[in-house]
């Protein structure tokens, strides 16, 4: 179970130094860090000791009896300027350092978007190459997979499981060979899905994946 925990006290941007004077903004005196560090402590006092423990990305929280592990995640809230304001996600630190920016509402707000436009089809095919990916002896993440159709034309996901399939694989070799997707962008509409940040796949990762499922395709056929 995987379990949030957020604190408004605080945000972090992609501002520079200069365009943070310039918007009146003063370095805050409490931190992500500080925050995770009261979560953690909040956690080892409610729970029995040796329960709790620090993980890279979140603070393991063990179960015992009838109670689930769960996973928690404490963050603060993130900000992309743009012209037109800027785009709130949510980011935290692993412990090895690296700075992690998701943008979960605005993910959530496309997809449902984008599952309306296709008639529910997008969430059903996303679960059958979901699937697909698995036969294929891929372990990219469902994520990336997401991202991925999210870029696929609407129009292709209309008939049967197989049609759709077909039409929607037909689109991504067609933009795999074109280059087109390489400027393709995550379901949120901010991030880009190729590079080689935490929450991208590298272009070659995802074009062996592509491989697989037109081979997968050839075989049921």
């Amino acid at each position: 179970m995987d379990v949030v925990a957020e604190s408004s006290g605080v945000f972090y941007d992609d501002l520079t130094p200069e365009e943070r004077r310039l918007r009146g903004f003063q370095p805050g005196s409490y931190s992500w860090e500080n925050f995770r560090n009261e979560v953690y402590g909040a956690l080892n006092t409610r729970y029995s000791q040796g329960r709790v423990r620090l993980g890279n990305k979140c603070i393991h929280v063990g179960g015992t009896g009838d109670r689930l592990n769960a996973d928690v995640i404490p963050y603060c809230e993130y900000r992309a300027y743009g012209a037109g304001g800027y785009a709130k996600g949510i980011t935290f630190w692993t412990r090895s350092g690296i700075q992690v920016v998701n943008y979960p509402q605005l993910h959530y707000e496309s997809g449902t978007r984008k599952n309306n436009a296709c008639g529910g089809n997008y969430k059903a095919m996303t679960r059958v190459f979901k699937s697909a990916r698995n036969a294929a002896g891929s372990d990219l993440p469902s994520y990336f997979l997401e991202c991925l159709l999210y870029n696929v034309s609407s129009f292709r996901f209309s008939g049967n499981h197989q049609s759709m399939f077909h039409g929607i694989l037909v689109e991504l070799l067609e933009s795999s060979s074109n280059g087109s997707k390489a400027q393709w962008m995550c379901q949120n509409g901010v991030q880009w899905i190729y590079g080689g940040a935490m929450h991208q796949t590298d272009l070659s990762s995802a074009n062996r994946l592509l491989d697989a499922l037109l081979s997968l395709w050839s075989n049921w056929r």
